[in-house]
């Protein structure tokens, strides 16, 4: 009944869209929707170039023991502790970001954790799409005076 109940409070257009049961619906949230399907619509687009490029692709994520393993969760630390420093003193750059949550992913050997830093490195790089998508529109509108 729960479920029922929240799927209720999202508009019909939400409701029709993606039968969300979840407490935040990506799609009443979302503020630019067409701008961030836009993202996702070009890395749909680049997945199918890779499949028909190369195929299938099943690799490892990482061999245990491995030295990259330990290498990786070192970075991942330098870089996570750089990046509070570099927020402390309004110095985060989306790099900086984009490698700790790269270095997170490569650093765990639980496929489950992997996967779920895959996602944060996912959503970093749309985020530093969006803000260079933003980057430009302004630099647009103050170049044409709007």
């Amino acid at each position: 009944m729960k479920k029922k109940e929240e799927k209720m409070k999202h508009s019909e257009t939400c409701y029709a869209t993606c039968s969300c049961t979840l407490r935040k619906c990506f799609f009443c949230e979302v503020e630019d929707l067409d701008a961030r399907m836009a993202i996702f619509e070009s890395i749909d687009a680049e997945r199918e170039r890779q499949d028909k490029k190369w195929g299938e692709q099943n690799h490892p994520i990482v061999l245990l023991p491995s030295i990259d393993y330990y290498i990786n969760r070192g970075i991942a630390e330098g870089l996570k502790s750089s990046n509070r420093q570099a927020s402390r003193e309004g110095e985060i750059t989306w790099r900086g970001i984009l490698l700790e949550e790269v270095y997170e992913a490569l650093a765990e050997p639980d496929p489950e954790k992997c996967k779920s830093e895959l996602i944060q490195v996912a959503a970093v790089a749309v985020a530093m799409i969006e803000s260079i998508q933003r980057k430009q529109e302004r630099s647009h509108e103050t170049k044409s005076g709007a």
